[in-house]
Parts: C-alpha cells; structure tokens; sequence
C-alpha cells in the first residue's frame, strides 16, 4: 500500500492533572502504556524517541534504534517503499501514514500501521516529528483470507477449475 498523507485533524483534548498540568512521570507513563509504538524524530527524521512499549516488542535497546537504525527491524521487502514514504513526508512537511510490517522480540514480523505528524515552530518550519505504529496484522490476514475466499466464490461461479487457485488462498 502506497503512503497516504493527513492532512484533516479534528481538534485534539488534552490531558491534565488537578493543578492544569501535565507532569512529566504521569505522561511518560501514559506514553509508555499506550498499546501501540510510540516514537518522535528530529525534524530530519532521525529517531530521537521511542516509547518503552516500542523496546520490548522489537526486543532492541535505545542505542540500537537511535537515528536511523530503527530500520533494522523493518522488513527488507517494506524498508526502502517505508523510507521513500517517509522522505516524502518528511519533503512535502505533512504527516501521513503506511503500512508495513515490523519484526518482534522473536523474530516473527507483523503488519503495522506507522502514524506521523509534524509539528512546527512559529516561523512554519518543522522541528520534530511524532508518530504511533499500530499493530494491524490480524486485519491485514483477515482481508487477504477474504480476498482469497472471493477469488475460489468467483472461480467456481465462472465453472472454471478451482485448483490453480487453491494453493493462492491457503498462503
């Protein structure tokens, strides 16, 4: 799937304690517990941030996901489409998002949802980028599955074979 750029946000909330504030341990925590890999980058795209949440499930230190090396848990077959989304991003300065598949702690590699926005200082020129990867792997099975199902429905209605499909739907 190509990137896609997002360029409507509704209005955000903001979460605050009693006195009007955000303290700095309760927002690392909630950061932290977001059920999703939450990161931020310079204003060139180099890491600068990643959530805890983001460390254990690639199974990496800080210092093995700083600057660019995050990339090393990419997937090869999603890496360069993932950069050159991101460069386009990052050159047309608007968020947007793509999907590609990040590999956990153990090896296996799951679909995500990689989220970025920018943000800017007062003369309009970005400063840091922030962005979420949300896992969509079970989505993403469940749509190919469908997909392959509709493809055997549309083979035995048009009467041809069914068996060049099969070995298509079972991957």
């Amino acid at each position: 799937m190509a990137g896609r750029r997002m360029t409507d946000r509704p209005a955000a909330g903001r979460l605050t304690s009693d006195d009007g504030r955000v303290g700095g341990q309760e927002l690392q925590r909630l950061i932290d517990l977001i059920p999703a890999l939450v990161w931020s980058a310079h204003a060139d795209g180099t890491a600068n941030f990643v959530s805890q949440h983001y460390l254990d499930y690639v199974g990496l230190s800080l210092e093995a996901v700083r600057d660019w090396q995050w990339t090393s848990a990419i997937h090869p077959e999603d890496r360069m489409r993932l950069m050159e989304c991101w460069a386009a991003f990052r050159d047309a300065g608007t968020g947007g998002e793509v999907e590609a598949r990040i590999r956990r702690h153990d090896g296996v590699y799951r679909w995500f949802l990689f989220r970025t926005s920018p943000q800017f200082d007062d003369e309009g020129n970005i400063i840091q980028w922030y962005g979420v990867n949300t896992d969509i792997d079970d989505q993403k099975r469940s749509a190919m599955m469908l997909a392959g199902e509709m493809r055997v429905l549309e083979t035995i209605a048009s009467g041809e074979p069914c068996e060049p499909s099969l070995p298509v739907c079972a991957r």
